[in-house]
């Protein structure tokens, strides 16, 4: 923070704003219960709507999902 890289508090509103979105069945009081198998499926379509999102700001298939923080040679 000092050096205005980032705000304690934006990668806390962040992070929340993480969580609620990824656990909705945890987070939100009008969600009913669900068994594991409509959890994992529940994982994968939010996983893959986060993917497509992330997608639309790339502009190549070659490193789609590849970290950033990845070294080159790897």
């Amino acid at each position: 923070q000092e050096q205005q890289l980032f705000n304690f508090n934006d990668v806390v509103a962040q992070l929340n704003e993480k969580l609620v979105r990824r656990h909705p069945h945890v987070f939100s009081a009008q969600d009913t219960p669900k068994t594991d198998a409509e959890l994992a499926a529940q994982w994968q379509a939010i996983k893959a709507q986060e993917r497509a999102a992330k997608l639309q700001g790339q502009s190549s298939v070659l490193w789609q999902d590849i970290p950033n923080s990845l070294p080159s040679l790897i």
